[in-house]
């Protein structure tokens, strides 16, 4: 932009650069006038916009797929809460086919509704083994974008796949549990809980539920078999921001990649899924 007041708008794009060089020699030249830096427009720049989205900012949040929606209330929420404070979540499903569809009408109008990018992986993650090199290596590549213009991750995990579970939640650093008031879903809730304490030291769990009454019966079984107080995400003593800066850090890979292990045969006749979920 021309600040002196030869340029001409619309013109040639050298004009007003000319037109200063002759005033110049002629001694007739005007100096431009500056604007103060309050009052001149805001410009981001490439390398502003990507500290935005800081790989090694990058967490992770993982949901187990219990309960009648398959943790499906539980992600929504953490992705609302990321979203009311500025971050940039997306969502990964694995093995979350038999769980509610994503984009599932919850009631609330259209236009209070948002979305955050989704992937669904059908299958276990270690399924792919034979899949060829180059169909696996695109698939990795498109994990890695989905990482990439995210700065939080809400991974939802079925139960049944167990050893993925266990392995984001040690990546994670962290557990949400979605929790109902039934006695064989507290029991199953707390079975994970209680191994995923046990395995991993410096592991977080959070309990989560519109249940006052099961948040409470949940609790108490922890504390008292484990030993462990718990609280749902955003109300221990550190609060939510506290409850980030606890996850841990993406490893070289990133998280997502982290996930994948070709290392057992028999891949799903379906990969990758591309949509977005409804908040």
């Amino acid at each position: 932009m021309n600040d002196g007041p030869e340029s001409v708008p619309g013109g040639h794009p050298l004009s007003g650069v000319l037109d200063r060089l002759l005033a110049r020699e002629r001694g007739t030249a005007v100096a431009p006038v500056l604007r103060p830096l309050h009052e001149r427009p805001l410009r981001v720049t490439a390398t502003e916009s990507r500290s935005v989205l800081d790989p090694a900012k990058r967490r992770m949040l993982v949901v187990a797929g219990l309960g009648p929606d398959g943790g499906d209330a539980a992600r929504k929420a953490l992705a609302r809460w990321a979203l009311l404070r500025g971050r940039h979540p997306a969502a990964l499903d694995i093995g979350c086919t038999d769980c509610v569809e994503p984009g599932a009408d919850d009631g609330s109008p259209a236009s209070e509704r948002s979305s955050i990018p989704l992937i669904s992986l059908p299958s276990s993650p270690e399924r792919l083994r034979d899949e060829p090199p180059e169909i696996l290596a695109s698939l990795l590549e498109r994990l890695r974008r989905h990482e990439s213009s995210a700065d939080l991750l809400v991974v939802r995990i079925a139960p049944r796949y167990h050893m993925a579970l266990m392995r984001a939640a040690f990546l994670a650093g962290g557990l949400v549990v979605p929790v109902t008031n039934s006695y064989e879903l507290l029991y199953q809730a707390f079975q994970l809980a209680r191994e995923a304490l046990e395995s991993f030291l410096d592991l977080t769990l959070w309990p989560h539920s519109s249940n006052p009454v099961a948040l409470t019966r949940f609790r108490a079984m922890v504390r008292e078999v484990l030993t462990e107080e718990i609280a749902p995400f955003g109300e221990d003593t550190e609060g939510s921001a506290g409850a980030l800066d606890r996850l841990a850090a993406p490893p070289e890979p990133g998280f997502l990649v982290s996930l994948i292990d070709p290392d057992t045969p028999g891949p799903p006749a379906e990969l990758l899924k591309v949509g977005s979920l409804a908040l």
